[in-house]
């Protein structure tokens, strides 16, 4: 059965994600390749390309062309950007328009407006994070996220005692541990043991050994009036205190849109208009 030609049946999606690029060798140097001769819908030998080709995926796509910048370096930016727009134009040459094309995730937003195109995708940066230490701050976000809970039990704990599995922390001297219903089951990761803090009362307390599933302890010092239902913040400000996810991100050794997307199903979302 002969290929189809460039008209028998209508563009409706090309999907590339950022981790594939846009290297020769990378599915948008396939198109670029393909879409810049004469042969180009013939001897289609990847299997996902045959069948899109074939019109198979074609009906349940929404028409646009759309690519994840897939790093922030500079110069590969710029290259990536070219050879999208050269494929986009290649595209529509072959198979006429296609109603979107669009390249930019929040780092493109931020760092490259030749690369908005006809639309733009934030996505981290909705929630007031940059997606990158090396990313231009060419936009001011607010933050568009608190995490917040309250304390639901608090003790006091003799120095040399321990708190948490694993007893990973002492207490240094005698001191006032309060309990927050908050842990990994939660998506508080478990890597913030003995290295993250929370807020309460505007004022920023270190947690004390393990995150656990369901709660997690921080140390209070040897006075406090803090009391069980005090609200605390785990992610936002609280007086002329502030926790970001790109704070936790760091302690983590990640990126922020981890910290967002951690947060499990079981956590109560209330929106404010």
């Amino acid at each position: 059965m002969p290929a189809p030609t460039p008209k028998e049946f209508p563009l409706r999606h090309i999907a590339i994600e950022g981790p594939i690029g846009v290297g020769k060798t990378s599915l948008v140097g396939l198109l670029a390749k393909r879409f810049s001769g004469t042969q180009i819908l013939e001897d289609v030998t990847n299997p996902f390309l045959a069948d899109f080709y074939a019109g198979k995926k074609g009906a349940a796509f929404q028409a646009q062309i759309y690519f994840l910048l897939s790093r922030y370096r500079q110069q590969q930016e710029i290259a990536q950007i070219d050879l999208f727009r050269t494929t986009a134009q290649n595209v529509v040459a072959a198979r006429g328009p296609v109603p979107l094309v669009h390249l930019a995730n929040s780092g493109g937003v931020l760092a490259h407006p030749d690369s908005w195109f006809d639309m733009v995708r934030p996505g981290v940066m909705i929630y007031g994070a940059y997606p990158d230490p090396a990313v231009p701050r060419t936009v001011p976000l607010l933050p568009g996220l608190e995490w917040r809970s309250r304390v639901t039990f608090v003790k006091q704990v003799a120095a040399g005692e321990t708190v948490g599995y694993g007893r990973i922390w002492t207490a240094p001297q005698d001191t006032w541990i309060a309990t927050v219903p908050i842990g990994f089951g939660d998506g508080y990761s478990r890597q913030l043991s003995n290295r993250g803090r929370m807020l309460i009362g505007g004022r920023s307390y270190p947690i004390a050994g393990r995150v656990c599933m369901d709660q997690t302890m921080i140390d209070l010092g040897p006075q406090t009036d803090v009391a069980v239902g005090d609200d605390v913040v785990l992610v936002g400000r609280n007086g002329a205190e502030e926790i970001t996810t790109t704070e936790i991100a760091e302690l983590m050794g990640t990126i922020p849109y981890e910290v967002t997307c951690l947060i499990t199903r079981r956590v109560a979302r209330t929106f404010i208009s």
